[in-house]
């Protein structure tokens, strides 16, 4: 459910981004509207950097899962307590993402593509 609300709340700001430009390409530089258009854009490029942000975040911790267990003296401790520690390496093989609807993955690469195509 949330990865369906992420979905449209990026490509809605996609969006809107894209047609704000349009439209600050017919206006003068420096008047009242394009200023507060440029305003407007900060945001939008700001709200869609939060979700890369945060999801970029996810990834880079979720990798360190591994080697936070492996240093954590597991040696020391019990069977079940190993064993445990080993599932839990194992499950952090393959890394936490955030995705919107599976079509992508929330991170600074997915925002600097948004970037660039604006």
């Amino acid at each position: 459910m949330f990865s369906i609300i992420i979905l449209v709340q990026l490509g809605s700001s996609i969006v809107v981004i894209c047609s704000s430009g349009m439209v600050l390409l017919s206006l003068k530089p420096l008047s009242i509207e394009a200023i507060s258009l440029y305003f407007y854009l900060i945001t939008m490029f700001t709200e869609l950097g939060m979700y890369c942000w945060f999801g970029n975040f996810v990834y880079v911790e979720s990798l360190e899962v591994i080697n936070s267990c492996y240093l954590s003296h597991w040696e020391e401790r019990g069977p079940a307590v190993r064993k445990t520690l080993f599932m839990l390496m194992e499950r952090a093989k393959r890394p936490l993402e955030i995705k919107a609807v599976r079509f992508f993955t929330l991170s600074f690469d997915t925002f600097i593509v948004v970037s660039t195509i604006v």
